[in-house]
């Protein structure tokens, strides 16, 4: 079989080869070829490679948005702590404000009122 040769780029030669055979140059084995004497198709070494490095650069973007999630999700987390310990303050302070002005209690009954109706522990 004569040489195959497309400008610089060989695509392999029998020509020079002890038996004949089809013998692959360096770029045939990097981006895969196949064997005109028997039409096996081999595979690159190239797409494995890209391949590998695809997946590494994907595993180290994940990492990347895993540490983003973990901020977002911390920042929500105060947002809502924020708020919750607000309206409960603001709770608190409603029932302080009925007991005392509205409800007409004395100074002791307004105290029992609001540590009896207040959400406790917050605020």
């Amino acid at each position: 079989m004569p040489d195959t040769d497309y400008g610089n780029l060989s695509l392999g030669t029998t020509a020079g080869s002890p038996t004949g055979q089809f013998q692959p140059t360096t770029m045939n084995k990097l981006l895969g070829y196949t064997d005109p004497t028997n039409d096996v198709q081999y595979g690159g070494m190239a797409m494995p490679a890209i391949s590998a490095a695809s997946g590494l650069a994907q595993s180290w973007l994940g990492f990347q948005q895993l540490g983003l999630a973990k901020d977002q999700f911390g920042f929500q987390k105060q947002a809502f702590n924020d708020q919750y310990n607000q309206q409960t303050q603001q709770y608190n302070t409603m029932i302080a404000d009925r007991a005392n002005a509205r409800l007409g209690y004395s100074d002791e009954d307004a105290a029992n009122y609001v540590a009896n109706n207040s959400l406790k522990g917050r605020g």
